[in-house]
């Protein structure tokens, strides 16, 4: 995961870099490496904060669930900012980890490693 993110990284382009760090969160959640999952989605912050809101926007729900998964709901509501309320609430209803409403296949990955 490294060596993709560093190229991406060195890349710059936000339609490389965003899905790369929202994935990268999802795999460090994945292996129970929490501190690493929210860094990344700090780093996506950090990175599509100022940028075209497309590159942040299509990430926009996978980084809301992984936040609510990490208890870390302020933070979902910084990365959805004054988007509209719908794009937060249908990444917590449509896909909330946390509620094994996300496919069965992770959750019992990250139940079981």
């Amino acid at each position: 995961m490294e060596r993709y993110l560093h190229t991406a990284r060195q890349i710059g382009d936000l339609q490389i870099l965003s899905p790369a760090l929202v994935t990268a969160a999802v795999v460090a959640w994945m292996n129970r490496d929490d501190p690493t999952a929210a860094g990344y989605l700090h780093e996506f912050d950090d990175a599509t904060r100022d940028g075209p809101t497309e590159y942040r926007e299509l990430q926009l729900p996978e980084a809301v669930r992984i936040c609510r998964t990490l208890a870390d709901p302020r933070f979902a509501e910084v990365l959805a900012g004054a988007r509209p309320v719908v794009v937060a609430a249908e990444a917590s209803d449509a896909g909330d980890y946390g509620s094994g409403a996300m496919p069965r296949q992770i959750v019992s990955s990250r139940s079981s490693a």
